[in-house]
């Protein structure tokens, strides 16, 4: 969880910190036990030493990308409106008025056409999310696909590549500026990097997890293959 604080343009990171959620708690990028989920946020806002309460504070978090969809639809001026936007994106993703929230923003303007970024997400899981973070006493201001949230941190003026090399699932994501433009999940995740590094070292998983962290990837010709 990160702490930030906005002044004029600049906004900085005041304050960090993180927790474990039980494994029980949460499957597939999803909410499982939103008792368990809203009692660790809490917890972890409670280390960050806020100025305020955390009702007072606007919450931004990231749903995982296999539970949201993205298309780029590029429409005449003169046609731009929600129906239209809606009618072409759905060509590619599943909109669906009464299950799916979607929203949608103009990203660029070329030769009398315009490009538009489209995301969809079924309800059921924004409103659980929403509903866990209520539970914990924050309040959900923005809830945006984890995609949008990288590129909006790592995007440059030049197309780039990124990998978020996560626990169970890494993303290597394709940005222009602050736009994603493609996403794709790789079969390599942390959880297998450390199960290589146990077997390579003959450590235990946590071992071999304080190892991975305290290691990294540079400066340790000891454990080259291992990452071979």
């Amino acid at each position: 969880m990160l702490l930030c604080m906005r002044s004029g343009k600049k906004t900085s990171v005041v304050h960090f910190a993180e927790e474990v959620f039980p494994a029980e708690a949460h499957c597939n990028g999803r909410v499982a036990d939103a008792t368990a989920c809203s009692a660790t946020i809490a917890k972890t806002y409670t280390q960050c030493k806020p100025f305020l309460p955390r009702h007072a504070i606007p919450t931004i978090v990231s749903l995982s990308s296999t539970h949201t969809h993205m298309a780029l639809v590029t429409l005449p001026h003169t046609l731009v409106n929600e129906a239209r936007v809606l009618e072409e994106a759905g060509k590619d993703i599943p909109i669906h008025p009464e299950t799916t929230l979607t929203d949608w923003q103009i990203v660029g303007e070329r030769d009398g056409k315009v490009e538009i970024f489209v995301v969809s997400t079924p309800r059921s899981v924004s409103d659980e999310l929403a509903t866990t973070l209520e539970m914990s006493g924050c309040f959900p201001s923005v809830i945006e696909n984890e995609s949008i949230a990288l590129a909006r941190l790592f995007g440059g003026n030049e197309p780039q590549g990124i990998i978020d090399l996560g626990a169970s699932r890494t993303l290597l994501l394709i940005t222009r500026g602050e736009i994603p433009l493609f996403t794709m999940s790789l079969p390599f995740t942390g959880h297998m990097l450390t199960e290589q590094i146990a077997r390579t070292l003959k450590l235990s998983f946590a071992e071999a997890e304080e190892t991975k962290k305290r290691c990294g990837f540079g400066g340790y010709h000891h454990l080259k293959t291992v990452f071979a």
